[in-house]
């Protein structure tokens, strides 16, 4: 079954099996890998080169469409490198192109809290594998 029509198909492939094998799951690049495939059978049918052009239109037809292009982004650049890893010249999107988007939310705790959290701690009854818990709370007062 031909997974990939476009002239990247071999190389669509070749990348996706390599990523599997490294232990990634297929489902993380394959939905991307798909539209790349679908994009250049329409619009670079005459290509196999992974060129800037090639990757700005994809990315540039993946913003009408996706809120996000962190994972297209992810996945373009990554065989961008497994490509030019087996020795073809081709364009790596750079790293910086999407910024690292943090899933960490700080949570700035009120004074009611600390002293909340605070009260909690210090009630702690020493345990076995924490036998000077207790101290802990009064070396404010060495």
């Amino acid at each position: 079954m031909n997974r990939f029509l476009s002239a990247f198909a071999p190389k669509l492939e070749a990348m996706l099996e390599y990523r599997t094998a490294r232990g990634y799951k297929e489902k993380s690049y394959l939905p991307s890998l798909t539209k790349f495939d679908k994009f250049c059978l329409a619009n670079f049918s005459n290509t196999d080169k992974l060129t800037s052009e090639v990757v700005h239109s994809w990315l540039d037809a993946e913003i009408s469409e996706e809120s996000s292009l962190a994972a297209p982004a992810t996945v373009i650049r990554q065989l961008g490198k497994y490509l030019a890893a087996v020795g073809e010249n081709v364009y790596i999107l750079p790293e910086r192109f999407t910024p690292k988007q943090s899933k960490f939310t700080p949570h700035i705790f009120t004074d009611t809290e600390l002293s909340a959290l605070f009260y909690e701690i210090d009630k702690l009854e020493p345990t076995k594998k924490e036998p000077f818990i207790s101290e802990i709370g009064h070396v404010q007062n060495l």
